[in-house]
């Protein structure tokens, strides 16, 4: 079974009192007549509606027990969450938690009585899991009708779940639900993993803006009813940021202050570099901001030097927010430095792993450095090289098509070398 996501359709009924919100900031009336001039400006400015995909994974269900979220009948209820999630460009601290099958990024009047919404819509920016008329009458986490949540993981790469346990086709007692939506930290991805969906009335699994455009949904289950056993689909959005970060390192440069340096290629539409720190890594700030070149068909080479005169650790954690000119953005890998000197040393999370990760490595000097994935019979899988830099450099590794399985992670240098076991899941 395929994903559906929304059509070029939606963009020709665009509504003219909506062609100034984050998507669209600089067109007009007269592009929406002509949508090969809408496609022609979507590719050259990259600034098409952002989109998540449903694609099939491999996910169980993560949690069984947890703090109750909401019960009864038609309620909603705040969750504060415990790391920020970008959905559609926004950043999120709290989530509110239906009874009636879904989450919502909105404090809407609306609880989502009394069946699915048909997407795209205008009534809470949210994901669905199987939104319809439900109701989940336990107030203990883990029974039958009830509705709880928890984080799994360590960060930066924690989970939020919010699982439905045979969640009641309102108002008896057939089970009709059970199932989770899971929200991984950094990588803001979404998954809904169901058990069971026994729907009999309207019922929509699937996400949405909320805006009237914007929205996916799985295929055939857009306010239908359908049943569905043990699946799992995964959602991230694919809009790209018009830019390639090529490199992102930081050293030591004083005994108060840390030197970021990093590198670009083939920006298109960059606004400005958001230079987050943390002390624990997990809380970052902005602590200072850098324009970008906007358009470049070159490399383009940026640093940054951070004066700590009153903020000491042991360990000092960076991050870039990379922006672009429609507010659309995403963070790089985080670069450790360490306040001590701690020679060669490397780190990688997370792991295990699902198509990605990312390895740390603190390096003395510039050197190259070779990191070559194998299976447990040898056999390579990935290879790359790069060039260090003295400090602490982030090295994102992609291993998407990759089974499921263990695997051994070496790392090479002239000045060292380590070898993780890494699990694929």
């Amino acid at each position: 079974m395929g994903g559906y996501s929304h059509t070029y359709k939606y963009f020709f009924s665009f509504p003219a009192d909506r062609r100034t919100t984050n998507n669209l900031m600089s067109w007009n009336p007269p592009l929406m007549k002509k949508p090969f001039l809408l496609i022609t400006c979507c590719a050259l400015f990259q600034i098409c509606f952002s989109q998540y995909n449903p694609t099939p994974c491999g996910t169980p269900m993560l949690i069984s027990t947890g703090t109750l979220a909401v019960s009864g009948d038609d309620n909603i209820a705040e969750v504060v969450l415990p790391f920020s999630f970008t959905f559609y460009g926004s950043d999120y601290s709290s989530i509110f938690v239906s009874t009636n099958g879904f989450i919502s990024f909105d404090n809407f009047a609306s609880n989502g009585c009394c069946s699915g919404y048909t997407l795209p819509n205008t009534d809470a920016t949210y994901i669905a899991i199987a939104h319809t008329d439900l109701y989940v009458p336990s107030g203990t986490p883990g029974d039958d009708g009830s509705v709880f949540y928890d984080v799994t993981g360590t960060a930066p790469f924690r989970t939020f779940v919010v699982h439905y346990q045979s969640a009641f086709n309102c108002c008896g007692s057939t089970p009709f639900l059970t199932g989770e939506i899971q929200l991984f930290e950094t990588s803001n991805e979404i998954k809904i993993v169901t058990g069971s969906v026994n729907s009999t009335r309207e019922t929509t699994m699937g996400l949405a803006k909320g805006d009237g455009i914007s929205s996916s949904v799985v295929e055939n289950r857009n306010s239908v009813s359908f049943s569905a056993g043990n699946e799992c689909w995964s959602l991230m959005n694919n809009s790209t940021l018009p830019l390639t970060l090529t490199k992102f390192s930081g050293r030591k440069s004083g005994n108060s202050s840390n030197y970021l340096e990093w590198i670009t290629s083939e920006e298109q539409n960059t606004l400005l570099f958001d230079i987050q720190r943390s002390t624990n890594g997990v809380d970052f700030s902005t602590i200072a901001s850098q324009p970008a070149a906007g358009i470049s068909s070159s490399n383009q080479s940026y640093n940054f030097t951070d004066f700590f005169n009153t903020e000491r650790a042991e360990i000092y954690f960076y991050r870039l927010k990379m922006v672009d000119n429609n507010r659309v953005f995403k963070y790089s890998p985080v670069v450790k430095i360490h306040a001590g000197n701690s020679g060669f040393n490397a780190e990688v999370s997370p792991n295990p792993f699902v198509s990605f990760f990312i390895v740390n490595i603190e390096s003395q000097k510039q050197q190259d450095a070779t990191l070559t994935l194998t299976d447990m019979n040898g056999r390579k899988i990935a290879e790359s090289a790069h060039q260090l830099s003295s400090g602490n450099n982030a090295i994102r590794m992609n291993v998407p098509t990759a089974g499921k399985g263990t695997y051994i992670l070496k790392i090479s240098s002239p000045e060292g070398g380590n070898t993780f076991k890494m699990v694929k899941q």
